[in-house]
């Protein structure tokens, strides 16, 4: 693992580049732990950059779309090989050799207590920067938004280039020159990745996007919780750490008052997020275990009574995150079964609504995906995909 990251940064070097992103390899199909990645990843940098050459390299990215993984990364730096980095003034984070030997790289790691991680989850493009206290490098960690054809298509970029003279041996890497690929000139213009359809009977306009929640052009904002409605970290924390403290009373004072049970939702206001973009009601879903004997008849139940409370309310368009596909234990693909096919039974009552757009959304590239499939396979017959999507769709 060290020489190939080694031997990319090497390779990157020659050809001239000043910046470079390196993900968190190896957890995945290779089975690393992620921490594990972390470590040899941050160590094979680190080690690098000691060797006091001349380089055209002046930043390094870390990053991932998982903040598990790139709180791996943040511990990598700050705690592992926390000898090796200082944190730039600002960053938040702590850094540098907390009382162990500064000339032995990774030393009393267990005699220094780890600096904190963020409790909350790291918005999009957080910037975690550390410098390298010897090759003097700015390190930063990220999350950064997934390539966009990667997003719901189910393929991976396509990287096209000058064709290699061999094949790389394990632990090498080569470098080419990336050709443009089919999203390149919606990226320059800044338009971002949006499978759009079209509900063959209501003609709501339903979009899929890769995104984050404080991100979306919507007026009501739904996420996944339990009946405590407890907003202590995930989504929820992240949207009561963002819409400040008169929403977190708003949501307990009618959460107490309406008392809901499994299979309902509340809509209360927003709070700061009101003043921030066009999020003015947040629905605040009670969904189940996926190993509730009564799953998908409670998860539809609730998907609709978000959407009957916010058009209650008058909202116009609806984001709705991939629910259940994490504490709740849903397998994503049955997750945006459930969420879809309460979408698609809701907009089929024909009843007069004020709502005419729902975007289907996640962080995740692989949860978006399966809304994608959600939409274009399992209830394919509901959906026609909007010309210029790119996309299939329709019975």
């Amino acid at each position: 693992m060290v020489s190939a990251i080694q031997s990319a940064l090497d390779s990157a070097d020659k050809r001239g580049c000043r910046s470079v992103g390196i993900a968190l390899m190896g957890a995945g199909l290779f089975e690393w732990p992620a921490q594990d990645a972390a470590n040899a990843v941050v160590g094979a940098l680190s080690a690098w950059l000691r060797r006091g050459t001349k380089r055209t390299i002046t930043r390094v990215t870390l990053f991932d779309m998982d903040v598990g993984k790139v709180q791996a990364f943040v511990k990598a730096v700050t705690d592992t090989h926390r000898c090796d980095f200082a944190a730039i003034e600002g960053s938040g984070l702590g850094g540098g050799c907390l009382g162990s030997d500064p000339g032995k790289v990774g030393g009393g790691v267990a005699k220094a207590a780890p600096c904190p991680l963020p409790s909350a989850p790291l918005p999009t493009a957080a910037g975690l920067t550390g410098m390298h206290s010897e090759g003097h490098d700015a390190i930063t960690g990220a999350i950064l938004p997934p390539h966009p054809a990667a997003g719901a298509v189910g393929l991976d970029p396509v990287i096209s280039g000058s064709p290699l003279d061999s094949t790389p041996a394990l632990g090498h890497a080569s470098g080419q020159h990336s050709a443009p690929h089919p999203m390149t000139s919606a990226e320059a213009s800044g338009k971002r990745y949006e499978p759009m359809f079209e509900h063959s009977m209501s003609k709501v306009e339903v979009r899929v996007e890769v995104c984050g929640a404080l991100d979306l052009d919507v007026e009501c904002l739904a996420y996944g919780t339990d009946i405590k409605f407890s907003m202590d970290g995930g989504l929820a924390g992240a949207i009561a750490g963002a819409a400040g403290q008169g929403y977190i009373d708003e949501t307990m004072q009618v959460a107490r008052t309406a008392s809901p049970g499994i299979g309902h939702a509340i809509v209360t206001g927003s709070g700061a997020l009101a003043s921030r973009g066009n999020i003015k009601a947040v629905a605040h879903v009670a969904i189940p275990m996926f190993g509730h004997h009564n799953k998908n008849l409670l998860m539809v139940s609730a998907i609709q009574s978000a959407l009957d409370s916010a058009d209650k309310r008058g909202c116009r368009s609806v984001g709705i995150a991939l629910m259940g596909a994490g504490l709740f234990e849903w397998p994503a693909q049955d997750a945006a079964n459930a969420v879809v096919g309460a979408l698609s039974a809701w907009l089929r009552r024909g009843t007069k609504r004020t709502i005419t757009r729902v975007t289907l959304f996640d962080m995740d590239v692989g949860k978006v995906q399966a809304f994608v499939k959600a939409v274009t396979d399992t209830h394919r017959c509901d959906f026609a995909a909007i010309e210029g999507s790119g996309l299939g769709g329709g019975c």
